[in-house]
């Protein structure tokens, strides 16, 4: 079975935070998200499943709020990737 689990850029990390509504709800630096993003995905391949990192594309992200009348809170963005198919952040 495979999962496609969401991967921001280093780049994108300040740009993101400065995105979503609630920032306090995500690590503050890049580094401790990808540390906790590779604990995920450590955890979801020893249960056998195939993860495939799906880039979110800030600018696709901020369109789809926009679209839908809502800001880009990540816990909002849900309806995003499950609508895609592409992930879950």
């Amino acid at each position: 079975m495979e999962v496609n689990l969401a991967y921001y850029r280093k780049k994108d990390w300040r740009k993101f935070l400065k995105l979503i509504d609630d920032p306090e709800n995500m690590d503050e630096t890049w580094k401790e998200w990808h540390k906790s993003y590779l604990k995920i995905k450590r955890s979801l391949t020893s249960h056998g499943l195939t993860v495939n990192d799906i880039v979110i594309d800030l600018n696709e992200l901020r369109n789809y709020c926009l679209t839908n009348n809502h800001t880009g809170s990540v816990y909002k963005t849900g309806p995003l990737v499950q609508r895609c198919g592409k992930c879950w952040i």
